[in-house]
């Protein structure tokens, strides 16, 4: 969300309105916040800042000053009000809601002003960046608005364009436009007709000598719904013929890997950048066959010819053993008639991308501590198998909290690790998951005998002993086993289950614990 823009009020004012203004410190109007500056006026004229005064001579000067943009509130009776520069009166008695209507009434012009002013730098911006001519004309045919490239061809400041037409901006007389093959106004008057968007080819005669434009016109509609005039675009397509030389040069000088093919295929130019992803000699490069052989099941190459395509696939890079990964967008290069008569092939690098939304997605999915999955991964999984036959371990670390208590939970958080490490090496074919704390699950996608499912618990709870045993406290896991085969059976049984028969064994090595202590052979705890 946008930081809201301020509006800067200084006062000099009588106290009832200064302490109703203070009032709405740091509140938010039209997507402003009010800044208060009392007993003062502000040093420079800005278009966000307001000034509430009571002094109408003080007004009078200020804007005789210079402060045009700065908007001025007279404060008093609206009748000694004798300047246009104030933009709003406020009673010398105004009460907390008069003040904030006109607060409101400031910001929505404010608001307004600004996204007005920013328009127009987009508008301005994004034309002025265009090489083609681009022009905006008023029905009776003055130019209302023209971008840089406009003006540098007809030799014209944009002030002395404004507002002219045809004959003084081109320099030619009515007469020479009439014996010459010019179809300029002509097709403004057929855009305005069609009521949609043109395409022509027009000669105009300009200080450089005659140019071959393509342009493309459009209608302007005002408020009403009513044709006010014409929007123009116009490619310099003059020196097209030296274009295939220079576009062989931009290309070449890319990084983004670049294929020019024509209707068939068939590659007319193959950048370096492509040539060393691919690892290719270009001059015995048949790119076709590399499509076809490579990606005919990603590419729909009937689809080709009927619209531009963007599609994402992998492509591996055996130089450095890399996976890449690369979006393909092809478009169609279409003649003057529409004709399509070749494809750019872009391949795109979005490796780093890829890379950091699977980093993204392994640390949603992974338990940090020990690297297993969490509990989210393995229970969206689960639910992805629950139709299939399934088998399920539950495991929790028995009197783990005596580890903590007396070793330290560093010394717990390593035994959590290497239990970990062992249910990797134990379940290797399984998803191995901590659901948090001392617990832990396993998640066979496949039916799995209660006898090898028995085998490979008894191996981890060996493996756990034996780590621990030097802590000389009775530490054990206790584990429960569902084995699922039934495809009807719902998931959160078939969880409750397993989790009851954990628990029961659970007890079982409790009610061990308990015994020991009362024998005195080790210092467990419950």
């Amino acid at each position: 969300m946008d930081t809201p823009r301020q509006i800067e009020i200084y006062l000099s004012a009588p106290e009832t309105v200064t302490h109703a203004l203070k009032s709405f410190e740091g509140a938010v109007f039209s997507g402003f916040s009010l800044v208060v500056h009392k007993d003062a006026f502000p040093a420079d004229d800005a278009w966000n800042q307001a000034v509430f005064c009571d002094d109408m001579q003080t007004i009078r000067k200020r804007t005789d000053t210079g402060f045009t943009k700065t908007k001025f509130v007279y404060i008093g009776n609206e009748g000694k009000c004798d300047t246009d520069a104030v933009f709003d009166v406020l009673p010398s008695d105004a009460g907390v809601e008069r003040c904030k209507l006109v607060i409101a009434h400031l910001a929505r012009f404010l608001s307004l002003y600004y996204d007005k002013w920013l328009n127009e730098r987009f508008l301005q911006t994004m034309i002025n960046s265009m090489p083609e001519l681009v022009w905006f004309k008023s029905r009776m045919g003055a130019h209302m608005l023209v971008n840089d490239s406009f003006a540098r061809t007809v030799g014209k400041t944009k002030e002395q364009i404004f507002g002219k037409g045809h004959y003084y901006i081109w320099d030619i007389s009515a007469e020479e436009y009439e014996q010459g093959d010019f179809v300029c106004l002509e097709s403004e008057e057929k855009v305005m007709a069609a009521g949609k968007t043109c395409v022509f080819e027009e000669p105009v005669l300009t200080k450089e000598g005659m140019k071959h434009f393509m342009t493309y016109k459009s209608p302007v509609y005002d408020i009403g719904g009513d044709i006010w005039g014409t929007v123009g675009i116009a490619h310099d397509l003059t020196d097209f013929s030296n274009m295939g030389i220079e576009m062989n040069y931009i290309y070449e000088s890319m990084p983004t890997p670049i294929v020019v093919c024509d209707a068939n295929l068939e590659a007319s130019f193959v950048n370096s950048a492509f040539r060393a992803a691919v690892g290719i000699d270009s001059k015995n490069f048949n790119f076709n066959a590399w499509l076809r052989e490579n990606f005919s099941d990603k590419i729909d190459f009937q689809a080709i010819g009927r619209e531009d395509i963007c599609i994402s696939y992998d492509l591996h890079l055996d130089k450095n053993d890399r996976i890449m990964y690369y979006q393909l967008n092809i478009n169609k290069i279409n003649d003057y008639f529409g004709k399509t008569i070749g494809y750019y092939f872009f391949f795109r690098d979005v490796t780093r991308e890829m890379e950091y939304k699977d980093k993204l997605l392994k640390i949603a999915n992974t338990d940090e501590l020990t690297g297993l999955y969490n509990r989210r991964f393995f229970m969206k999984y689960l639910s992805e198998i629950s139709s299939e036959t399934y088998s399920v371990i539950f495991i929790d670390l028995d009197n783990f909290k005596s580890i903590n208590d007396t070793y330290g939970h560093t010394r717990g958080d390593e035994v959590l690790k290497d239990l970990a490490k062992d249910m990797k090496k134990v379940f290797r074919d399984a998803v191995c998951a901590r659901f948090g704390g001392d617990e832990f699950a396993v998640l066979f996608d496949s039916k799995c005998r209660q006898e090898d499912i028995d085998a490979l618990t008894s191996t981890l709870q060996n493996m756990y002993r034996e780590k621990t045993g030097s802590m000389n406290l009775d530490l054990s896991l206790s584990m429960g086993s569902v084995i699922n085969a039934n495809k009807n059976e719902d998931m959160d049984r078939v969880l409750r289950i397993c989790d009851e028969k954990m628990y029961k064994q659970k007890e079982k090595h409790h009610k061990h614990f308990r015994s020991n202590v009362r024998d005195g052979n080790r210092g467990a705890k419950g």
